[in-house]
């Protein structure tokens, strides 16, 4: 049956070479497949097992579960084990046309990006400073890189960023919002504000009603335009999942994933790390940052990054003194505590993110495909949170 269909072109093996096992249990594969179809008979066991191997592997396939019945049931283990897709048996030519077709066309996409890097930041943890941490790192990547910076406030509802970096927006994102068309440069410079330091802010929009308006196709087509207009694009996506966060992260090069020290922060890292399998983005991989890192506290990094299974890639030492010199100065860290272990911190990282760009875009696109499949983009959101219940 997949032999005989039209669209997409498919070459077809018996089965995919398995990726050798790592010392996380996951791996490289030998031969990259696109798509991996696992089969599962009456008792799901050994086929699950094979989703969870295959979802662990580096580039991480598109996974299609064969069911041989639609069993509400089955298709929850199946989609909590890694599957991207279910299909049932015997497979019909439709269906699978148009579950391929989604493959297809999401490497387009993908393909069709470049340009500069897009970093989206997010917690589920409040108070850990995602806006904060959103803002110095581009001011790092401006000061002390001296290159093109945008930032993106996809906190709709709290609207914090354009504030920290002292500009006043008259036009915001809500302006290219309910529309089909287009979006160029011309259209985003409008809604663009520069700020003293240099930074150029798409402000969220300024009455909290108005959020809702905001579409996932508007995010996506703003993040497209702006990466071809600045190095980095730096996306604040606050502390909850939305369908325009996801639309943010499909764009994105690097997802940075905020956490302190604490049970509950890394209660809500799991939490968040189980969402983000069940989407299935395989372009990028979350990177973890400490919030607020106290070396000689009872929960150390260490640990935080055991429990997770998970490194913790760059840590910011917590120092209320140069904070609070910032908010009441409202002068940013640079101006008033430049040699500050906080600014040199946020120097580092950003020179990490430059250092080798082109790795991370290849990085996050090695599969060549995008495998969140969902089948109605109003229905990512909810799906997400009915997994982290």
């Amino acid at each position: 049956m997949l032999e005989g269909l039209a669209e997409p072109k498919l070459e077809v093996t018996e089965s995919a070479r398995a990726a050798t096992p790592g010392s996380n249990g996951a791996g490289r594969y030998e031969e990259v497949p696109d798509v991996v179809m696992v089969m599962l008979g009456g008792d799901a066991g050994g086929g699950l097992d094979q989703l969870v191997r295959y979802s662990q592997g580096e580039p991480r396939p598109v996974l299609f579960a064969l069911l041989p019945e639609e069993s509400p049931n089955l298709i929850k283990q199946a989609l909590r084990a890694g599957a991207d897709e279910t299909l049932f048996m015997p497979l019909h030519a439709g269906d699978t046309t148009r579950a391929m077709l989604k493959v297809s066309e999401s490497r387009r996409r993908v393909e069709k990006q470049s340009g500069g890097n897009v970093i989206s930041v997010m917690s589920l943890t409040g108070g850990v400073g995602v806006t904060s941490f959103t803002m110095n790192l581009a001011l790092a990547l401006r000061y002390r890189l001296e290159r093109r910076v945008a930032v993106v406030d996809l906190d709709l509802q709290t609207g914090t960023l354009g504030v920290m970096l002292n500009v006043e927006s008259e036009n915001t994102l809500m302006a290219l919002s309910g529309s089909d068309k287009v979006i160029d440069s011309i259209q985003l410079e409008a809604i663009l504000t520069k700020s003293p330091s240099g930074i150029y802010v798409i402000s969220a929009p300024k009455h909290v009603e108005q959020s809702e308006m905001v579409s996932e196709s508007t995010v996506e087509r703003v993040l497209d335009v702006m990466r071809e207009m600045f190095d980095f694009v730096l996306v604040d996506c606050g502390n909850s999942l939305s369908g325009n966060v996801v639309a943010a992260w499909e764009r994105s090069d690097r997802l940075f994933y905020l956490l302190d020290q604490s049970i509950a922060g890394s209660r809500c890292a799991f939490r968040f790390i189980e969402v983000f399998n069940r989407l299935g983005l395989p372009r990028i991989k979350p990177d973890f940052i400490m919030s607020r890192f106290m070396p000689n506290y009872t929960i150390s990094a260490e640990q935080v990054s055991e429990a997770l299974s998970r490194p913790i890639f760059a840590k910011i030492p917590r120092d209320d003194r140069v904070f609070e010199r910032v908010e009441l100065s409202g002068k940013d860290i640079w101006q008033s505590a430049p040699n500050s272990a906080v600014a040199k911190t946020f120097e580092e990282i950003a020179e990490r993110l430059v250092e080798r760009p082109m790795e991370v875009q290849k990085n996050g696109s090695a599969g060549g495909v995008v495998s969140r499949l969902v089948s109605a983009i109003v229905s990512r959101a909810k799906g997400a949170n009915d997994v982290a219940r």
